[in-house]
């Protein structure tokens, strides 16, 4: 129940009623309930005009002879009496308008009128409204005859006027609301109502008035000088609904009553008291009155007020002199609980509170306690408990420190301390300020000492007195150094990146060196070595020997193999999506099997119903704007008119289109040669099993206006996953994604089991291309800039073109995972992304909403992203504070460089992968940090994240996220522990992944659309695996060689080419073949030497060597260009200058 303050008290008499409707009665479990008084009048005190206090309230009535009521002259002791001549209506206000009291389920408002009645009854079946209302929410606004700027809101002027049944115009009581009982005196069923309809009569005008439920029964006249009591509850049920019950008693004894309810409460507010007397109701001698001896509003709140138990017991304590000490009981029972604590049982002052506290106990504190609490239906004593205070003894004194140490590794170790004081002392060493388990003796004993145990040690000597620290000891363990994690086996592309790591124990300080094939690397004499511009040269196996005083140990070598370009099974399907085939491997003869150079042929492919169609190459660009493509593709029900541009000059003349590829299973989509579709979305719903390969997506961006710069006005998504119906098994591969002005894709319906692989995001290059798509759109808004609003701001106030283009150069919104925030089937994702180059990202990397995303060997440069952002600060920070929250808070133009993004109780793991200058990398709340339920999990490990400062300083750092002083985060809510939401807790598969220290080199040389040349069946593949490695031994036997014949250098067919030559080239040991795999031929007035190298070869090392006179040969300083590649197979070549009169070339191959 809300009180209201009374500022204003409002009430509302009712006459006593013989025919009487009563609501359900306030069940009692128990005779201790909560209850508020609203009003309390009996008529005896106080002024009549007052509006304030409960026991004095003031009346208004419709007859102005009531001079009581108007004038301010208290009536009788204990009474009021109304002169009943004609009709009456009096009213009273309990609760000011503006905070009426309200009645939430579970309480009940009882108004009770106590009355006399003086007179002779009459026969007639006139009768009495009793009501509890809502009052006008401004009644001053209102007017109407009666009710004039002369007449005040709270005069009888007010009522008389308001209340007129016969003046239409007086509506102020036409908005009251609530209830009322109905009675008559002889003849007629007495009913319970609520107000229903507008009209001006407030008690007496039975059209705005609806019965609720069954008439009571009929009643008799009151006798005369007997006081009754009226009683009208209203209670509001646990279900919503509202029992009405009335009630006429005589003393103890209830005449009658009536009970009926509603299912849902119609009102629940009320500040407002009436009682509506009809004319002729009574009549006397000249003195026939109707009296009111008492009126009360009350709340009752049906919850038991349960007696106060205590529930703990005090512990008697014992402290020295200025120690503090305290008391604290716990206590049951409703509220609000009063506590007072005694001493030796006499009550302490102030001592009001659940726990008694003295903060430096004295002597004279010394006594015994105990607290007594008490609420409106009882009280409790707790036990007694006594406090003692005496003298403190005398604290610890270290007489003899512990001593540091050195030993050698393996030998036992003894500190010991020595102290005074009063017993009795207790000890505790520790080791780096952490307390040793069972370590409680004066001496600590160290066996078998290990480079572990080095610290500094202390301990801590504690008696009554207090805790006297030691002063700390040094442990030095002189031990050799241990090698904890070696230099890990990589594999790396030419011109490459490569880092190789070592962790060691023991005594510091260390000393490195490197070794390529057991030989010394001259100035590798770092943790780490790194090998950059990688050549085949490189290839070898590496190791490094950890030295210090003690000792050296060698680790174990790490191969690394550098090839010339990534082999086929890089490109295999991994994650979440390998379940997915496509359209399988089918010859280009197949029916199922569709080339399509038109937008209607490629529009009547995908809308084949049959499951005939399996394959679609598309072999040359498209445009598939809906205003630009025939009628007849037009006429196609999957092929639909998306969002209607609004600003860029090219969509506005080619429109967009919203392409439907739905209700299929089994479908391959891809280009051999990376065509381009423009002006489209493609809406994959209702499907599973289908691949999108080495497509470029381009031209679905324009300015936007509408939404201010947050871009979601159009809803254009290159790619749609789930969009109005779920979808799975899902590849997206090796395609190249410009700037569209929603998302790249967008993944809704708790679509799964999702691969994105070798894709490539390029946003808009206008700050380089003048005709950039982006450039077309600024151009165009420079014409009618005045009309652009965002545009013309950004242009008034210094933001040049240039600018423009190069700020807004990246793309926004990459990945969307979960439509809606906290929908369940969010939880169904399941994605994984990777060799993903992203080239300037804003945000959603991806932003998940649910369920699973696996991220590994993402390639992220933000590095122009970061650039652009600083450049709009800058801009920025020159405008006046006005303008500048103008462009900060009104429009969206800044580049915010978020990276992954997991909310609402989602899973995103991050595996070596790359950030550059990702301002925010990883985020795990996007909406309320304070929220749980929107915070996710996310997790990034071996991740190298890239920082810069605004003046240019980079930092770069390589390991976990939850590494202390990681930058990565998230910071944003409390962290949640990552683990997956996946059965078992586990991935459903395993993926080999890159060394993110080469990771560039390998995403940018395979990530994607038309990035690949290989065989076209390959694009119908999902996995390439590899031919078997060999050995020149197996090689060997495989020919036949045996004896001398099996030796490297042996040329066992005699064409001037050794064994070992023909192994690493792939060459046949018994047919001669002079040329083996090397050709030499001119071009554009250069030699270009070609040869082929088969990836299935270990141990053999190529170099292209070049002469002039056949005497001198050099190796080229350029490695080979990979002209293409097959599964077993490399074609590579070189072009060498042809300034000198002669140049010979010749392929030199080494084995290790």
């Amino acid at each position: 129940m809300t009180t209201p303050p009374l500022s204003r008290v409002r009430t509302t008499l009712t006459a006593p009623f013989l025919a009487l409707l009563a609501l359900l009665a306030l069940s009692l479990n128990t005779t201790a309930l909560a209850q508020t008084t609203l009003l309390s009048d009996r008529f005896n005190d106080g002024s009549r005009t007052d509006l304030s206090p409960t026991t004095s309230a003031a009346w208004f009535s419709s007859a102005a002879g009531n001079t009581v009521l108007t004038n301010g002259t208290p009536p009788a002791n204990g009474s009021l009496a109304l002169d009943n001549g004609s009709s009456r209506t009096l009213v009273g206000y309990f609760a000011p308008v503006a905070t009426p009291a309200q009645i939430p389920s579970g309480e009940t408002l009882t108004l009770t009128v106590a009355f006399t009645v003086t007179g002779v009854p009459l026969t007639r079946s006139n009768g009495i409204t009793l009501g509890l209302l809502q009052s006008v929410a401004n009644p001053a606004a209102v007017t109407g005859t009666g009710f004039t700027a002369t007449a005040a809101p709270n005069t009888n002027a007010r009522v008389s006027g308001d209340y007129a049944s016969s003046n239409p115009s007086s509506n102020v009581f036409s908005l009251y609301t609530g209830y009322a009982a109905w009675t008559n005196l002889n003849g007629t069923a007495s009913t319970l109502r609520k107000r229903s309809a507008s009209n001006p009569g407030l008690n007496n005008a039975s059209a705005a008035w609806t019965q609720i439920g069954s008439s009571g029964g009929t009643g008799t006249a009151p006798v005369a000088n007997t006081q009754y009591q009226a009683i009208l509850s209203l209670t509001h049920t646990a279900t919503g609904g509202m029992n009405l019950t009335y009630t006429l008693k005589e003393g103890a004894t209830t005449l009658s009553t009536h009970s009926v309810s509603e299912a849902v409460a119609s009102y629940t507010s009320f500040d407002t008291v009436n009682l509506y007397m009809m004319s002729g109701t009574l009549t006397g001698a000249g003195s026939a009155a109707f009296v009111l001896n008492q009126v009360d509003v009350t709340v009752t709140n049906s919850a038991v007020v349960v007696a106060p138990a205590i529930t703990n017991t005090l512990a008697s304590q014992s402290v020295f002199i200025g120690q503090p000490a305290s008391f604290s009981v716990n206590a049951t029972g409703t509220a609000p609980l009063a506590y007072q604590w005694r001493k030796d049982t006499v009550d302490i002052p102030g001592a009001t509170t659940a726990t008694i506290a003295f903060p430096a106990a004295q002597l004279s504190d010394t006594g015994s306690y105990d607290v007594v609490v008490t609420n409106s239906a009882n009280s409790a004593t707790s036990n007694a408990a006594t406090l003692t205070v005496t003298a403190a003894p005398n604290a610890p004194v270290i007489t003899d420190e512990p001593d540091s140490q050195t030993v050698n590794l393996g030998t036992n170790v003894t500190f010991s301390v020595s102290a005074t004081g009063d017993a009795p002392l207790s000890y505790q060493w520790r080791k780096n300020a952490t307390p040793i388990p069972s370590a409680t003796a004066s001496t600590l004993s160290l066996t078998n000492v290990q480079s572990s145990d080095e610290a500094t040690y202390d301990v801590l000597v504690t008696n009554p007195g207090g805790t006297t620290p030691s002063a700390p000891a040094t442990l030095t363990v002189n031990a050799p150094p241990t090698i904890v994690t070696p230099p890990a086996t990589q594999a790396a592309l030419i011109g490459g990146t490569v880092n190789f790591n070592v962790s060691t124990s023991g005594s510091a300080p260390f000393t490195y060196q490197w070794r390529k094939n057991s030989n010394p690397i001259p100035s590798a004499t770092g943790a780490s070595l790194t090998l950059t511009n990688l050549q085949t040269s490189d290839a070898a196996s590496y190791d490094v020997i950890v030295s210090n005083a003690f000792g050296s140990i060698t680790s174990s070598a790490a191969s690394l193999t550098v090839s010339a370009g990534l082999p086929y099974s890089a490109f295999n399907l991994y994650g979440f999506g390998q379940a997915t085939t496509g359209g399988g491997v089918i010859e280009e003869s197949h029916p199922g099997y569709r080339k399509v150079s038109t937008p209607l042929e490629f529009i009547t492919a995908l809308a084949d119903r049959t499951g005939t169609v399996k394959v679609i190459e598309i072999l040359n660009d498209l445009d598939l704007g809906y205003l630009e493509v025939s009628d007849a593709v037009r006429a196609f029900s999957i092929f639909r008119q998306h969002a209607t541009p609004k600003l860029h000059p090219r969509l506005i003349q080619t429109g967009v289109a919203l392409i439907d590829i739905q209700n299929k299973s089994g479908l391959t989509i891809f280009s051999a040669n990376g065509a381009t579709l423009r002006h489209a979305t493609l809406n994959i719903k209702s499907a599973n099993n289908i691949i999108v390969r080495n497509l470029k997506f381009d031209e679905l961006w324009e300015w936007d206006e509408a939404s201010k710069g947050d871009y979601d006005s159009n809803d254009w998504d290159f790619i749609d996953l789930g969009n109005a119906g779920t979808v799975y098994n899902i590849w997206i591969d090796h395609c190249t994604f410009t700037k569209a002005y929603d998302g790249i894709s967008d993944i809704k319906k708790g679509s799964y089991n999702i691969t994105f692989s070798w894709n490539k995001y390029v946003g808009d290059d206008g700050a380089t291309n003048p005709n950039s798509f982006v450039r077309q759109q600024l151009a165009q808004l420079e014409i009618d800039r005045a009309s652009r609003p965002m545009y013309n701001f950004l242009r008034t106030n210094g933001f040049s073109i240039d600018d423009i283009a190069t700020i807004i150069q990246g793309h926004d919104k990459t990945h969307l995972i979960g439509a809606n925030s906290l929908d369940v089937e969010n939880n169904n994702h399941s994605v994984t992304f990777h060799h993903q180059w992203h080239l300037n990202p804003w945000d959603r990397l991806p932003r998940l909403r649910g369920g699973n995303v696996h991220n590994y060997n993402l390639f992220v440069d933000a590095g122009a992203g970061r650039a652009a952002k600083l450049l709009r600060d800058t801009k920025a920070n020159v405008l006046t504070t006005a303008l500048r929250n103008t462009l900060n808070n009104t429009y969206n133009f800044n580049p915010f460089l978020n990276g992954s993004i997991s909310t609402e109780g989602a899973a995103i793991l991050v595996e070596k992968s790359v950030y550059l200058d990702i301002i925010t990398p990883l985020r795990n709340n996007q909406t309320d940090v304070n929220n749980p339920v929107y915070t996710g999990k996310i997790l990034a490990l071996d991740t190298i994240s890239r920082m810069t400062t605004n003046a240019g300083v980079s930092t770069t750092v390589r390991g976990n996220s939850t590494d202390a002083g990681n930058p990565m985060g998230p910071f944003q809510a409390a962290i949640i522990p990552f683990s997956w939401n996946l059965p078992g807790g586990v991935l459903p598969y395993s993926a080999p992944m890159d060394d993110p220290a080469g990771l560039e080199n390998i995403v940018t040389s395979g990530a994607g659309a038309g990035k690949l040349s290989w065989p076209k069946q390959n694009w119908l593949k999902t996995n390439y695996p590899a031919p078997p490695l060999i050995t020149f031994a197996s090689w060997a036997a495989t020919q036949g060689l045996t004896g001398n014949d099996a030796a490297p250098e042996a040329d066992t067919d005699g064409d001037g080419l050794s064994n070992g030559f023909e192994y690493a080239t792939g060459s046949d040991a018994k047919h001669a073949d002079p040329s083996a795999s090397a050709s030499f031929t001119t071009a554009n007035g250069s030699l270009v030497f070609r040869f082929t190298r088969p990836l299935y070869v270990t141990g053999a090392t190529f170099a292209v060597q070049t002469s002039t006179d056949l005497q001198t040969w050099t190796t080229h300083p350029i490695a080979p260009t990979v002209e293409s590649t097959t599964e077993s197979l490399q074609s590579l070549l070189i072009t060498l200058p042809a300034g000198a009169p002669k140049t010979f070339a010749r392929l030199s191959v080494t084995l290790d």
